[in-house]
């Protein structure tokens, strides 16, 4: 993922189908151990609305729905299929970080990876008490460790996508620099290289 061309995103956009003229806005939650399906497997239904999402967005940006692997229903994207996109079974999801604008999560870890690209994160814990109280609670500090703004109502969502969208630049962001040195700053791209010459030298 180490600094994408252009050329290299566009083809990547025309591989997956997606508009060269928008915005791609990611969404990859996790699943949620309360919503069992059958064994190993979850339920999942968006948080929001698509209709109200592609009303707000959809003249100049796209969606990539990109579901946790253990969830086990499709998204239903029917009249929605030139907007929001259903990614989940993609093989790379280092791809789909490359053609995204933004992303939005809630408790994956997607972030983290994602981070490494320097573009805007949004958070978005619809269901903050039930999953800090009552499931798997957190593995950071979710008000003060986060590399991007939290939003628990889809208004909220929508303003501050809008926001992203228009901005688009987190190099004032002191939060995210925190976040970025702390997890990201070891990695210069070249680590395969790198272990490739080590082994030669051995």
């Amino acid at each position: 993922m180490a600094n994408p061309t252009k050329e290299e995103i566009k083809l990547l956009k025309q591989k997956l189908g997606i508009p060269l003229d928008k915005k791609v806005i990611m969404y990859a939650p996790t699943y949620r151990d309360n919503q069992f399906f059958q064994k190993g497997k979850y339920s999942f239904e968006l948080p929001f609305s698509l209709k109200e999402f592609q009303e707000r967005f959809g003249s100049n940006a796209v969606l990539l729905l990109r579901m946790h692997y253990l969830i086990a229903n499709s998204m239903d994207i029917s009249g929605f299929e030139d907007f929001a996109y259903d990614v989940s079974s993609y093989a790379d999801i280092s791809e789909l970080y490359l053609v995204s604008d933004l992303l939005i999560t809630d408790y994956s870890s997607v972030f983290f990876d994602y981070a490494y690209l320097k573009r805007p994160i949004l958070f978005y814990p619809y269901d903050y008490e039930i999953y800090k109280d009552e499931l798997r609670g957190f593995y950071l500090d979710y008000q003060k460790d986060l590399p991007g703004k939290i939003a628990y109502n889809s208004v909220d969502l929508y303003d501050e996508i809008e926001n992203e969208l228009k901005e688009n630049d987190i190099s004032n962001n002191q939060q995210f620099e925190m976040f970025y040195k702390r997890f990201c700053g070891l990695d210069a791209g070249d680590a395969s290289t790198k272990i490739v010459k080590l082994i030669e030298e051995k």
